[in-house]
């Protein structure tokens, strides 16, 4: 099937939208992703499968370099900063703010508790 084709995308789009309502979140992700819609793929992966790594690592194979860029900024910046803070976890916090671009502020929280 030729996804370039916006008849196959939409079909697509359609079998996700489907799968979510089924509660088959993984192969709705992948659905998502056929039909180009990355920011609804990487949504179901931080929501509902809680995997924020499989939402980092769908985001940064995507082909399209500005908006790979932007869904991990918002990604790193909204989301796993947030966890990281929740669960008070230094390391992940420092990932976050070296991936964000925040190197001074990746090395001094892994020397206090919150920044």
């Amino acid at each position: 099937v030729d996804f370039s084709k916006e008849e196959n995308r939409t079909k697509a789009l359609k079998n996700a939208v489907v799968l979510v309502q089924q509660k088959r979140y993984m192969l709705a992700a992948s659905f998502y992703i056929i039909a180009g819609q990355l920011t609804q793929a990487v949504s179901i992966c931080f929501k509902n499968l809680h995997d924020y790594q499989l939402a980092v690592l769908v985001t940064a194979v995507n082909k399209d370099p500005s908006l790979r860029q932007q869904c991990l900024k918002e990604l790193w910046k909204n989301r796993i900063l947030s966890i990281a803070n929740g669960a008070d976890d230094c390391w992940l916090r420092s990932i976050a703010r070296w991936h964000l671009g925040e190197l001074r502020n990746a090395a001094l929280t892994l020397f206090r508790t919150q920044t």
